[in-house]
């Protein structure tokens, strides 16, 4: 098994589901792996239907069934509608305002729910609850400890499209992280240097992927993340100097328009801000050097950021390129909107 992979090489995937992890940008083992959760169910605090009690938040297993979608009575609202049973005994389920919910299942799946107890203790009902398809293996695995309270455990839940649930997620997961030893993983290279983990205490990639899928604590969900997020923003990074000693490679015009800009501001009906002065000397030293210049100028609305753009402007426009007698350059101007392009010009 290899990180670059396609995935119907190892699962069996349907053509709908193919097309479903597609649309979640999964198509490969590291694709797979890199597919993180949105958050972790906590197991422990699973209830038989029997013991909920209306105003509390719980969870349960069982089957789900009688699906069908209505309109309320009163306000005519759009609810969707269940029954989930285990063997204790059943519980209505109702999703207003979304009534789509009831389609996503199909009678006598076992499914997992979580959320409000609503109703009265005679005819309660789950509230907006979270279903999923669940794993009556998973069911199992909340065994009472010696205390006789249940062992906490978490479970991963996915970003997930129509064809495609975090259970199957879940178990392709685990299959390519115990493959061969965890040879998968080891296959993936650490774009982020060791003495920088060690700096930062950020868990290296195989651990991380390990913690971020399965983890036994939320602590180490937490590490798993701070680590990606880092990776993220360490590569935006690398990337972004990259460029710069690319860009700093090329030649470019290196143009003298300070006395030109403080022509334009001289000119104005009111002094500019100091803050303003200080970004036109700025960028103006960067027309000094000869390569090209790659800025942001970032501010407040009302800052004045137009106002550095059109003294920026009037110095290159009045100014000619070096040996020439003749001509001046040109500016190009972009506003991300037509009223913005307007007052501009």
């Amino acid at each position: 098994m290899h990180p670059s992979d396609p995935l119907p090489k190892y699962f069996r995937l349907s053509l709908p589901h193919q097309k479903a992890l597609k649309r979640l940008g999964v198509e490969t083992i590291r694709d797979l792996l890199y597919h993180f959760p949105s958050r972790y169910d906590q197991s422990g605090g699973e209830r038989s239907i029997r013991t909920l009690v209306p105003g509390e938040k719980a969870s349960l297993y069982g089957t789900i069934g009688k699906l069908q979608t209505r309109k309320s009575w009163k306000r005519k609202i759009p609810v969707g509608e269940a029954i989930i049973t285990d063997s204790s005994g059943s519980i209505k389920v109702m999703w207003f305002h979304q009534p789509y919910v009831a389609k996503k299942f199909s009678e006598g799946q076992f499914v997992k729910a979580a959320g409000m107890v609503g109703g009265t203790a005679e005819k309660p009902y789950l509230a907006n609850p979270h279903v999923e398809v669940a794993d009556p293996v998973e069911a199992g695995l909340f065994k009472p400890s010696a205390e006789g309270a249940s062992e906490m455990q978490f479970f991963a839940v996915y970003p997930e499209s129509r064809g495609v649930s975090s259970l199957w997620f879940r178990h392709a997961i685990a299959k390519v992280l115990s493959a061969e030893e965890g040879t998968v993983r080891s296959q993936l290279q650490d774009p982020i240097p060791e003495s920088t983990r060690t700096k930062l205490h950020l868990p290296d990639l195989s651990t991380a992927l390990v913690w971020i899928h399965t983890p036994e604590k939320l602590s180490q969900a937490e590490a798993a993340r701070k680590r990606f997020a880092f990776e993220e923003m360490f590569a935006i990074q690398a990337l972004r100097a990259q460029d710069k000693a690319e860009n700093n490679r090329e030649r470019c015009y290196q143009l003298d328009g300070i006395e030109r800009a403080a022509t334009f501001l001289g000119a104005l009906l009111y002094k500019p801000t100091g803050a303003q002065k200080k970004a036109v000397d700025e960028i103006l030293k960067d027309f000094q050097k000869p390569h090209p210049m790659a800025r942001l100028l970032e501010g407040d609305v009302g800052s004045g950021k137009t106002l550095v753009a059109a003294a920026i402007s009037y110095a290159a426009v009045t100014s000619r390129p070096p040996g020439r007698k003749s001509g001046t350059l040109q500016v190009a101007y972009m506003a991300p909107t037509e009223i913005l392009a307007q007052q501009h010009f």
